[in-house]
C-alpha cells in the first residue's frame, strides 16, 4: 500500500518563527526519509530566510490577500481545495483563516486533520493576552480543536493541558527532534575573550525568563565576583516585540555591560559555531512546548540550566539538566551551586546520550509516520505514542 500524502499548514515558514519553523522543517525532512510524501503550505508568506536543508521541501507560499488578510484568504481557500494531501497537519493556533480553513478542508476532503498547538494551550500561554485568546477560542478555535482527528502534543504535560480543556480525541505525544552536529569549519559571531560562555539561544520574549536571568547573574556576581573572570552571559536570538531594549536597559542599570553580550539572531553555520563555543546553556522559561534550543544544546554536549516549565523532565532524570526555577533568587542559587562543578562535562555528555536515544529527527519522523499510517488505515495498529 502506498503512503498517503501529508501537507503541513503554517504561518511564516522561515527562521523568523524560531522553533516552530525548525520543528516543521525537521519533521518534513524526516518524513521524506521515511518515504512519506510531504509538502508545506505557508500562509501569510514573508521574505524570511530558510535554512539550507529546508530548501529541499516543497513549499506553497500563500499571501494573506484581501481586505481581511488573516481573517479570510481566497488564496488559502484555493490552495487547500487544490491540495491532494490525505492528511492536513496544521501547526499553531489563533489565526482565523488558518483555523477555519483547516476544519473546512477536513469536512470537504474527508481527509484526516492533525493539529499541533506547539505549547499554545499551556496554562501560562493561555493567561498571556487571555481575553484575546478567550475570544478567539469562543469564535473559532475551539471548533477547530474539536474537529481534529488527532491532536499532537510535544509531551505529557501538553497532553494534560488539552484534556483539561475538554478535548477528548486521540492525542499523539511525539517530541521535537534535532540533528546531531557534525564537525564543520565556521567562525563564531562571538569573539573569544578567554571566558567560558553561558549561552541563551532563542526568541527574546518575556516568558523566556531573561529578565529574571539577568537579575540572577547580577546577584551571582555580587556574591561570587570571581565568576566574572571565568564566565560571561551571552544572549542570542531575535527580538520579539522590543523586549531586547528592555533587557539592555536593565543590563545598564545593573552595570553588567562587561558581563552580558547581546548577539542578535544567529542562524545556520553561525549558530552551530556559537553552540560549539559555549560551555553551558540556560533557559529559565516560564512556559514552553518543547524547546528546540535545549535539544540543540544537549546535542552539542552542553550542560543545561533550565526550569521544569521547559517540559523536559527526561533531562533531569538523565542527569543532563540542572533545575533553575523561574525566580531570580532560585536561578542565582542554581548558578552559584553548579556553575563551577567539576562534572559539568559529564552533565553535557548525558544530554548528548539522551538526544541520541530519544530526540533525533529520524526517530521523531518514524513516530509521526506511524501516527499518519494509523489515521489513514495503512495499518490497524495504534501507535504507542497515541493516547485515546
Amino acid at each position: 500500500m502506498s503512503k498517503g500524502k501529508v501537507s503541513m499548514l503554517t504561518t511564516d515558514f522561515s527562521t523568523r518563527s524560531g522553533g516552530v519553523y525548525e520543528a516543521i522543517a525537521g519533521q518534513a525532512l524526516a518524513l521524506r526519509r521515511a518515504d512519506r510524501d510531504v509538502d508545506v503550505v505557508n500562509f501569510a508568506a514573508t521574505d524570511g530566510e530558510r535554512a539550507a536543508g529546508s530548501q529541499d521541501i516543497t513549499v506553497h507560499d500563500v499571501p494573506a490577500d484581501g481586505i481581511f488578510k488573516t481573517l479570510f484568504s481566497n488564496s488559502l481557500v484555493k490552495t487547500l481545495e487544490n491540495n491532494t494531501a490525505q492528511v492536513l497537519h496544521t501547526h499553531g493556533l489563533w489565526i482565523p483563516a488558518v483555523s477555519i480553513q483547516s476544519r473546512t478542508w477536513r469536512a470537504r476532503s474527508k481527509g484526516r486533520f492533525v493539529l499541533s498547538p506547539h505549547g499554545m494551550l499551556d496554562p501560562w500561554a493561555l493567561e498571556n493576552a487571555k481575553w484575546k485568546k478567550r475570544t478567539a477560542m469562543a469564535l473559532f478555535e475551539r471548533a477547530t480543536l474539536q474537529a481534529a482527528d488527532c491532536l499532537h502534543a510535544l509531551n505529557r504535560s501538553e497532553a494534560q493541558a488539552m484534556r483539561a480543556l475538554g478535548l477528548m480525541q486521540p492525542i499523539a505525544v511525539v517530541p521535537n527532534g534535532v540533528d546531531l552536529p557534525t564537525p564543520k569549519i565556521a567562525i563564531s559571531p562571538l569573539p573569544d575573550d578567554g571566558r567560558k560562555v553561558l549561552l541563551f539561544l532563542g526568541r527574546l520574549h518575556p516568558k523566556k525568563g531573561l529578565a529574571e536571568t539577568l537579575e540572577a547573574w547580577s546577584t551571582l556576581l555580587v556574591q561570587r565576583p570571581e565568576i566574572s573572570k571565568k564566565w560571561r552571559l551571552v544572549i542570542a536570538g531575535w527580538d520579539d516585540g522590543g523586549h531586547q531594549q528592555a533587557l539592555e536597559k536593565r543590563v545598564a542599570e545593573l552595570s553588567l555591560e562587561k558581563e552580558v553580550r547581546f548577539l542578535g539572531a544567529v542562524y545556520g553555520a553561525e549558530k552551530n559555531a556559537l553552540l560549539a563555543q559555549a560551555s553551558a546553556f540556560v533557559l529559565a522559561s516560564r512556559s514552553e512546548g518543547l524547546p528546540m534550543a535545549v535539544l540543540e544544546a544537549w546535542a552539542n554536549k552542553l550542560p543545561v540550566f533550565m526550569s521544569k516549565e521547559c517540559n523536559l523532565p527526561e533531562g533531569f532524570a538523565a542527569g543532563a539538566a540542572i533545575d533553575t526555577g523561574t525566580q531570580p533568587h532560585e536561578i542565582a542559587t542554581a548558578f552559584e551551586l553548579n556553575l563551577e562543578r567539576d562534572d559539568l562535562n559529564d552533565i553535557g555528555e548525558a544530554g548528548r546520550r539522551l538526544v541520541e536515544a530519544r530526540f533525533t529527527w529520524d526517530s521523531v519522523g518514524l513516530q509521526l509516520d506511524a501516527v499518519y499510517a494509523w489515521l489513514l488505515g495503512e495499518t490497524d495498529m495504534r501507535p504507542e505514542t497515541v493516547l485515546t
